[in-house]
């Protein structure tokens, strides 16, 4: 009995330290994350599988506070991409969208072709993902997906040329980046054991593309 009673002892006085060191452990793992609260009044972090980890853990409420805080926040590297009905990247990027052409239609400001034009070709096409909006450079620089990039098997990437701006070229870019979608589709499922493979087509007027002006006369 006696040494029954020891062993007890130590089983219990064992039972007690994994105890705290899972509580120690725990603590410390949720001072090195920061929890769905602390992201409102911390700034996000900038890695983008962290941020990622952060916003998977958030509320729509949250979300929403963070998109109250920051419009551009749909911008952010490591947001999912969702689409207009998941409160990710596409959602806030509409939203933003829908307050700077607002904003642009009561400004007249120079952006307002490129900002009517991509709503239009969003309108018309509502499974386009919206993956980029920017308005602080000299032309507006967006990009879209068909497809989800985030869950593809296969991502492709178009970039424009020269002379490229969203309210010219924004059209026949999601028209493209569809068509070739379809058809990359298509000879997958052609191919033996490769038929639940997945695509999406990138479209990228994600930078200020170089513009040539005619001289006068010419």
């Amino acid at each position: 009995p006696a040494l029954q009673h020891r062993l007890d002892s130590i089983v219990e006085q064992a039972n007690s330290l994994d105890s705290q060191l899972a509580a120690a452990l725990g603590s410390a793992d949720d001072e090195a994350a920061p929890g769905p609260s602390d992201a409102l009044s911390r700034p996000l972090p900038e890695d983008p599988r962290a941020f990622r980890e952060l916003w998977q853990r958030l509320s729509q409420a949250e979300r929403d506070q963070l998109y109250d805080r920051d419009p551009t926040i749909g911008n952010h590297p490591g947001m999912p991409v969702g689409n207009a009905h998941t409160a990710d990247k596409d959602h806030y990027l509409r939203r933003h969208l829908a307050e700077e052409l607002h904003r642009a239609q009561a400004a007249e400001s120079a952006d307002l072709a490129d900002l009517q034009a991509l709503d239009r070709v969003l309108a018309a096409h509502p499974d386009i993902r919206l993956m980029l909006l920017d308005t602080r450079g000299e032309r507006l620089r967006a990009a879209f997906a068909a497809g989800n990039p985030d869950t593809a098997t296969h991502v492709s990437v178009s970039v424009p040329g020269m002379n490229t701006t969203v309210a010219d070229s924004v059209d026949g870019m999601v028209t493209e980046a569809i068509g070739l979608r379809q058809l990359a589709s298509r000879q997958l499922a052609w191919l033996p054991g490769r038929a639940r493979e997945t695509v999406a087509t990138i479209g990228w007027i994600g930078y200020q593309a170089p513009q040539i002006r005619a001289r006068d006369g010419l």
